[in-house]
């Protein structure tokens, strides 16, 4: 159980550090995305800049997506760890009424 938690923590560190990759990747898009709208007739770069400002948009749904799995994925592992700690309860209030008073 405490494997578990460990590893959902390391996992976690990784995802928070590839959303703040994300969050920096994201202030290029917009700026790719706005300097393209501001300048609507303007050379070939525009359009590589949109390619590009695509392309990473792409990618970071996919990212997204992985992200909510391995979300769900934990949350199953919090409530399997929760229903071990019920029964060790349970069990633990069996023995303690058995206990001679």
């Amino acid at each position: 159980m405490a494997q578990q938690i460990e590893k959902i923590n390391i996992e976690l560190d990784q995802i928070n550090k590839e959303r703040i990759f994300w969050l920096r990747i994201s202030v290029f898009v917009s700026m790719a995305v706005l300097g393209i709208i501001w300048n609507w007739n303007s050379t070939h770069i525009s359009w590589v800049l949109l390619s590009l400002a695509l392309g990473i948009s792409v990618i970071w749904w996919y990212w997204t997506m992985r992200i909510i799995r391995i979300t769900l994925d934990h949350r199953r592992t919090e409530v399997e760890i929760l229903h071990g700690i019920i029964d060790d309860i349970k069990e633990i209030k069996t023995k303690v009424a058995e206990l001679p008073k």
